[in-house]
């Protein structure tokens, strides 16, 4: 919905949709990435957590929808992410290097920051539930997930330990069905 909203298509252009300064999207595609566009470049809000119960070797945006939101990218958070991941995903055995080599390719490209919005990249993480408080959302509480190599690819898995990314705005990105009510 919140897509339509911003493309301008009735009736979710007239609708409200209450997006605060720090928001959680979850999902690692081309459809995260738009809403993190939208995000950084328009609403220009404080920061964007972009969530994957995946590892940063399995994103499924694009390099080219990538380079809208990379000047907004904090490179140290991605490094630290990328160290925090590194001995899962070489258990499973993919490359971190790689990985972040993939994510930064869209530098060149970049375009022109217009906000000062922190975007970070969270991944091993599974939602479980949303917090909030006195009816507003104050987090996303994750369940972290570890990477196991199985004939043909990786599954992620949980580990039993959960935390909690602060936000106060939620937003999914996930699946690949059009709403049949659209």
């Amino acid at each position: 919905d919140l897509v339509y909203h911003y493309n301008q298509l009735p009736p979710f252009a007239t609708r409200h949709y209450d997006i605060g300064r720090r928001v959680a999207i979850v999902g690692v595609g081309n459809v995260a990435v738009d809403i993190s566009r939208w995000l950084v470049r328009m609403r220009q809000v404080d920061e964007v957590v972009v969530v994957a119960r995946r590892g940063p070797a399995e994103v499924k945006f694009d390099k080219s929808e990538m380079e809208s939101v990379i000047a907004n990218l904090d490179a140290a958070a991605l490094d630290a992410e990328l160290a925090r991941t590194a001995p899962v995903m070489q258990a499973a055995g993919q490359d971190p290097a790689a990985a972040r080599e993939f994510i930064l390719s869209a530098l060149p490209k970049a375009y022109e920051q217009v906000s000062a919005t922190r975007l970070r990249l969270d991944f091993l993480a599974a939602p479980a539930r949303i917090v909030g408080e006195n009816g507003r959302v104050t987090g996303l509480e994750v369940n972290e997930t570890s990477l196991v190599a199985v004939e043909g690819g990786v599954e992620a898995h949980p580990t039993g330990r959960t935390r909690v990314i602060p936000c106060d705005t939620v937003v999914f990105a996930v699946g690949d069905s059009v709403d049949p009510a659209f």
